[in-house]
């Protein structure tokens, strides 16, 4: 875990709750808490990607040009693109 749930404190004990596992509680010592170890609640952030790529003949190595390049998460969105003259991609300003 990054910053900010894991601090140069002594964090540990993490537990996740629920079907998206994303509700959970660690015990740290880190300053501002009640005691010697406190216990605090977190939410686990949305990850979120921007995507890109160059697609490219695996023999040739030519770019590949008018490509459907398709994806799809786990929570059932998907996303579309279709690949340029130098096979390249991206999903525009499409948080993914």
């Amino acid at each position: 875990m990054k910053f900010p749930i894991n601090s140069s404190y002594d964090d540990f004990g993490i537990i996740f709750s629920g079907k998206d596992a994303i509700h959970g509680f660690f015990t740290s010592n880190r300053k501002g808490g009640r005691g010697g170890d406190d216990i605090y609640e977190t939410k686990l952030a949305d990850l979120e990607f921007i995507m890109e790529g160059v697609l490219k003949d695996e023999e040739t190595n030519e770019p590949l040009q008018g490509v459907s390049v398709h994806i799809e998460g786990s929570d059932g969105n998907s996303f579309d693109a279709i690949t340029n003259k130098s096979g390249f991609f991206d999903f525009g300003d499409e948080v993914i």
